[in-house]
């Protein structure tokens, strides 16, 4: 009798389960009980929806032009068999927002898709920019720094292309004396202080940009850019090289340890050196960026190919192709030229005037068209410790043989420096040789400069 009891069981158990196993098989097979979006389309949808589809809940997501209008699309929308679908198929809903879908099956059974619709975003080729200041909703965070200087926000003075910004800071300088410094350390020094940063990151990138008018038709103007806080109070200087235009420039901080210390004020010196105390300057679209536009550039030179065409010029000096001594970005050379100063005392001249003077003549100019650009760009390596480097480079030929000139800001580095012939009337006259003179004003001729790929940056 207990043997007949236990199979009894067993048998009753097995019946269950077999009864189970054709309902579940049935309703999975049941199209009542479906309650599915088949496909999804609408006007001007990028590609195939993305799915991602849970039991009782799915998730859709379209993609549409980049100018598409959001708020009134109108999706068609396929479900299974013998379901209706809330809000209806084809009707216009706005999209600024997901919107969500209850499909409900024959059986009644209801089930709800989440549909997102999102405008095409191209692919960025530049830099992603942080902006971290500008002036037009009247606001100016800015200080005055050490040797002062007065800054009042004004009306853009040239609202062109370059920029378009309504309003601009304006800078003036004061008189140094009155600080106690002799004139020639007049500058304009403002900061942005703890308190005050923008939503600052590094993470954002190390390149810092300004827009920056100089309206003084006497000369270029240093400008150096400090952050304060980390540790050794790194700086970035960077020479204009326009007048009565904007101009772009930017301050690299790339392969600065700012990990140690802690950033607390962002400070500028406009016009270092410079002891006009009436000279004014206007800035605006203080932007970090991850990385450096992309230049429209065509190469003149470079000494992969052990060819060197460059000429010693007057005051001598020495050039030759050696090793790369830092192959690394920004400059993988494996050659480049090394140039070596003279005794300056041997040409008749006071050894304050020692420099390296090179050359490239007619007969040997590249593949030179200054519809290519008028500004001309160098990589230049100084491993002098003692001090930065003036170089000026000079377009013989040209009427009023034009030059412009640049002083180095990094030691044991490869750095990108620009010659801007920008606004130059070059139909003038014929170019018959460009020459670049190092280091002016320094007397060491102990010192030597490398230097690679010349190039034409098309604006």
């Amino acid at each position: 009798m207990k043997n007949y009891k236990k199979y009894h069981l067993l048998f009753f158990f097995a019946v269950l389960m077999f009864g189970a196993c054709e309902d579940e098989e049935g309703i999975i097979n049941d199209t009542g009980y479906q309650a599915e979006i088949v496909s999804v389309s609408m006007d001007e949808m990028l590609g195939e929806a993305i799915v991602d589809d849970h039991i009782v809940r799915a998730f859709v997501k379209v993609t549409v032009g980049e100018s598409v209008d959001l708020t009134a699309l109108a999706p068609v929308i396929e479900t299974t068999e013998g379901t209706s679908v809330v809000p209806a198929s084809g009707s216009a809903q706005d999209f600024t927002e997901p919107v969500v879908y209850t499909i409900t099956a024959a059986n009644g059974r209801t089930k709800e898709w989440e549909i997102t619709a999102v405008n095409y975003v191209p692919p960025v080729d530049g830099p992603r920019r942080t902006q971290l200041a500008s002036f037009d909703d009247g606001t100016n965070d800015f200080g005055v720094s050490w040797l002062g200087g007065a800054a009042a926000i004004i009306d853009n003075p040239d609202a062109t292309d370059a920029n378009n910004s309504s309003k601009v800071l304006q800078l003036t300088k004061v008189d140094a004396y009155s600080y106690g410094y002799n004139q020639s350390l007049a500058l304009i020094g403002i900061s942005l202080e703890d308190g005050k940063l923008p939503d600052f990151d590094f993470a954002n990138g190390q390149y810092f940009r300004l827009l920056v008018y100089n309206p003084n038709a006497d000369g270029n103007a240093k400008i150096t850019m400090k952050l304060e806080g980390i540790t050794g109070d790194p700086k970035a200087s960077v020479t204009t090289s326009k007048t009565n235009e904007w101009q772009e420039i930017f301050f690299d901080f790339t392969g600065t340890d700012i990990s140690q210390g802690e950033l607390k004020k962002i400070t500028w010196h406009f016009d270092e050196g410079n002891g006009d105390t009436a000279r004014k300057f206007y800035w605006d679209g203080f932007e970090q960026l991850d990385k450096l536009p992309e230049e429209d550039i065509t190469f003149l030179a470079d000494f992969e190919d052990g060819t060197n065409d460059f000429g010693v010029s007057w005051l001598g000096g020495a050039a030759a192709i050696t090793d790369n001594p830092d192959a690394t970005d920004p400059n993988g050379s494996t050659k480049v030229l090394q140039l070596t100063k003279v005794d300056a005392y041997s040409y008749g001249y006071n050894q304050s005037l020692a420099l390296i003077g090179i050359s490239i003549e007619d007969g040997k100019l590249p593949n030179f068209d200054f519809a290519n650009g008028q500004v001309f760009k160098v990589h230049v390596y100084n491993p002098n410790a003692d001090g930065n480097a003036k170089i000026t480079m000079k377009l013989e030929g040209i009427t009023g043989d034009p030059k412009a000139t640049v002083e180095t800001t990094k030691t044991n580095e490869w750095e990108a420096i620009y010659f801007d012939f920008s606004g130059t009337d070059v139909s003038q006259g014929e170019l018959k040789k460009i020459t670049w003179h190092f280091d002016e004003g320094n007397g060491d001729t102990a010192r030597k400069f490398y230097w690679d790929n010349l190039g034409q940056v098309k604006e």
